[in-house]
């Protein structure tokens, strides 16, 4: 690495997007902090026979079954066995392993084990940090302990695990597989050309109907691959999350091959043309199979496949639960809404009237019939990945679901059959298993037709402190007191015009904010409760939830509550001095070793120091095994948080010792700052090799320095921001590259320098500052070094004597360690 940058906040420039896989859309937490580079264990995933491959995907594409894209490979990985753990300086934890699987357009996750606590997190990216997808909490947790994620646009991953102190050692997962996507997977466009865009004019007055169709990342077996499927409304209205496709879609699959389906919603283009860049993208992950037509897919049956959803999509997923007509009769007029190639959202019209078929001919009459039309935009037709689409006649009511046909850009004018849903209903057997009608009219009504419902289908009232969003979670607070402040929602789907927020600090006395406005099914507003004072020097949890929203019992109160985990640390007010005279390190100082080789700053006691004293702290960039051994690492200690409030031109003066062991093997010290309980720190000094060295040349032994070998720092704090701030952290970081030994003594921080010499005669100092301390007066060269201490006032004069003849280099240092 040839620069280091601490500027984290630049980072989030670098994803190209993130994915909303009920994710808490945070960063990695790496990110934030400079030591985490990439060198970590790899894990590389079996190669593909890509020739077998694609021999076994024309195999399935000449039979109509799933539209394959990727292969799934074992790696068996689990925080126990592989990957590395860091731990941060509040005693958080991180986990992460690298995962490579050579060619692939994209890399995702299969979990055998998921189990996150609350506050952990989980993140995977590309190497390069240009594809970040996550952060998974506790939220992806299912019963059935499986979890998957959507492809991360890499060859090269990274898997990222965050644990709170508070949670240590609560986490369980097992990353079983990797999906390794070698078509279709990394570029949206890879549809026909011909192909119109969900959001050109044919899609207008279609909203509610695009709003219910997702794309879904398959699993079955071993192979992945898309299709296209449907939110549908029961006569209920409930808004249960059923979700309709093709049983060829998923033919073969397991219990936990559909726990680990990715549906992902809103995947589409906002206008009529295609955009520049990947839209975003909002998925969930799991599913449990309620009925199939268990019919070949389609050969003697209707291609049936009723899911329901494992996670309800939340409320900012905008979805619609479509309405269906079961009538077995044919209709003039209507469109498609699908997925075709796994591409962005796509409308193919019809304007004929639908004919009675059949899928291969052995029962009649299972499926619609119809050829697409030319329209304003294009030609939509269908492609691999539009299987289990939904076919809506003219009043947007579903009708069918698409088994395959012959349509193409190709040839536009060719038909395509889609299992109807009149068969759908009751034809492909007498149990639950295999009819909707169990489970979209349950209670026997005998609808023919029903209208569908948009989300949220609730009609009760139902508030909830969504989030906390002063104190952060996770984050200190620089301020005490401060104003709190959390996000009040609508989860219901009547207005809510009053609430009652409580909240409290750990277990203490519960306090009550009367809320009043208007927030809408849906809706969300910020909401500032009074002046609050947080205890000081300690980790505390703050509270909220609501009460009596509308002034009656509320609908649901699972999801009243949320919480918040801070801390507010009093600051050290300066003068800020450390010797290292005590005999070991100060209890004050904090040791980060990130990388927890047991490699860390250290006490090192019987050094000549410069100035006064004999302590110091060290890094040992010494020693160590081929195999084990400081290299490549980053170390830090850190100051108690200082108080420069009253500092208009703050610095800070160190000495270090250094002895390179060789070009090959260079150190470097790096002093860093955080303003305002940032986690980002700015590089204010950053020296190595041989221009930190403080002894001439190679130096191959474990390096000692002598008294003449300290060179005192001076540094300037301005620039990171540090004047008039009341938290401050000051970060010292070495930066090994295997070498030798880093000392650092006499750390000061008080504010600007103010010292003047003047040389009178060869052997006569005089000394002028600012300071009311002693000046230390040394002087270097010639056979041997000479100091004198002289004056406790602004002025010090001293004289040399018994000097040996030669040329000296005269250091001047006052009590605040500033020097001239």
């Amino acid at each position: 690495m040839n620069k280091i940058s601490l500027l984290i906040a630049v980072l989030l420039s670098f994803a190209s997007f993130l994915m909303a896989q009920i994710s808490d859309g945070t960063m990695p937490v790496s990110f934030e902090y400079p030591m985490f580079g990439n060198s970590l264990p790899i894990v590389v995933a079996p190669a593909l026979d890509m020739d077998k491959v694609r021999r076994e995907d024309q195999a399935h594409a000449e039979k109509g079954e799933l539209y394959t894209i990727g292969r799934i490979l074992p790696v068996k990985i689990n925080p126990k066995t592989s990957g590395e753990w860091q731990s941060l300086r509040n005693g958080d934890r991180i986990w992460r392993v690298r995962i490579q699987s050579k060619g692939a357009q994209g890399l995702s996750l299969y979990f055998s084990e998921y189990n996150l606590p609350k506050g952990a997190r989980m993140h995977v990216y590309s190497a390069d940090r240009q594809h970040v997808i996550g952060g998974f909490t506790y939220i992806n947790n299912h019963a059935s302990g499986l979890m998957a994620t959507a492809h991360v646009y890499s060859d090269d991953i990274i898997v990222e695990y965050y644990e709170p102190v508070f949670a240590q050692g609560q986490g369980r997962f097992v990353i079983e597989e990797v999906g390794h996507g070698y078509k279709d997977v990394r570029d949206f466009g890879d549809s026909g050309s011909c192909e119109v865009n969900v959001n050109c004019p044919e899609g207008t007055g279609r909203t509610n109907q695009r709003n219910a169709v997702a794309r879904i990342l398959v699993r079955v077996g071993a192979n992945q691959g898309w299709c296209t499927g449907t939110l549908i409304n029961n006569v209920r209205q409930d808004c249960t999350p059923y979700f309709i496709t093709a049983w060829h879609c998923g033919e073969g699959g397991s219990v936990s091959d559909f726990n680990q389906w990715i549906f992902y919603f809103n995947y589409q283009a906002a206008g009529c043309t295609n955009p520049a860049s990947q839209p975003t993208i909002q998925s969930l992950t799991g599913a449990v199979r309620r009925a199939d037509s268990n019919d070949g897919g389609g050969a003697t049956g209707s291609d049936l496949l009723l899911l329901q959803l494992n996670t309800t999509p939340p409320a900012n997923y905008n979805v619609y639960y479509v309405g269906w007509d079961r009538n077995n009769t044919a209709t003039t007029g209507g469109y498609c809404i699908h997925h075709p190639a796994g591409d962005i959202k796509k409308i193919s019209t019809f304007t004929n009237t639908t004919s009675s078929t059949s899928w291969g001919g052995s029962v009649a009459n299972t499926h619609w019939g119809t050829p697409w039309v030319a329209t304003t935009s294009g030609h939509g037709v269908t492609e691999g990945g539009s299987s289990g689409s939904a076919l809506f006649n003219s009043a947007g009511r579903m009708i069918g679901t698409l088994t395959g046909g012959g349509s193409s850009c190709s040839n536009r004018t060719a038909a395509d059959a889609y299992g109807k849903f009149s068969y759908h209903w009751n034809s492909n057997g007498t149990v639950a298993a295999r009819r909707l009608r169990d489970w979209l009219d349950p209670d026997n009504t005998g609808v023919f037709t029903l209208d569908g419902i948009a989300a949220p289908c609730a009609v009760g009232v139902d508030a909830g402190v969504a989030t906390i969003i002063n104190p952060p979670n996770g984050q200190n607070i620089c301020a005490n007191p401060i104003l709190p402040s959390v996000t009040l929602q609508n989860f219901g789907g009547t207005t809510i015009t009053s609430a009652i927020i409580r909240y409290r600090i750990n277990t203490g006395a519960i306090s009550n904010f009367n809320w009043s406005g208007s927030l809408a099914a849906g809706g969300t507003t910020t909401v500032t409760l009074p002046s609050t004072t947080f205890p000081a020097g300690a980790t505390f949890t703050f509270a909220a939830w609501t009460a009596s929203p509308n002034g009656t019992t509320d609908g649901n109160i699972a999801n009243d509550t949320a919480r918040a985990v801070s801390l507010y640390e009093n600051p050290t007010a300066l003068p800020y001095l450390e010797a290292f005279n005590a005999g070991a390190l100060p209890t004050n100082l904090d040791i980060l070793d990130p990388n927890a080789d047991n490699f860390v700053w250290a006490y090192e006691a019987g050094i000549s120091a410069y100035g006064t004293g004999t302590g110091s702290i060290k890094y040992d960039n010494y020693n160590g095994t081929a195999g084990a051994n400081p290299g490549g690492t980053l170390d830090w200690f850190i100051l108690p948080t200082l108080d420069f409030s009253s500092q208009t031109n703050p610095q800070i003066t160190f000495d270090v010792a250094y002895g390179q062991y060789g070009a090959s093997n260079s150190d470097t010290l790096i002093v860093a700052v955080s303003t305002a309980c940032s986690p980002n720190y700015s590089i204010v000094y950053i020296q190595g090799g041989s221009a930190l060295a403080t002894r001439a040349g190679a130096v191959t032994a474990a390096f000692v320095p002598t008294a003449a070998e300290w060179v005192n720092k001076t540094v300037s704090l301005t620039a990171a921001g540090a004047a008039g701030q009341t938290h401050v952290s000051i970060a010292f970081i070495n930066k090994s590259g295997w070498g030798n030994h880093i000392y650092v003594d006499n750390i000061n921080i008080l504010g600007a320098c103010a010292i003047s010499t003047t040389v009178s005669s060869q052997t006569n100092v005089a000394c002028f500052g600012g300071s009311t301390g002693a000046f230390t007066v040394t002087a270097t060269g010639g056979a041997a070094p000479y100091t004198f201490n002289r004056g406790t006032g602004a002025q010090s004069t001293g004289v040399f004597t018994g000097i040996a003849a030669g040329t000296y280099n005269v250091t001047v240092t006052d009590a605040n360690s500033c020097t001239t």
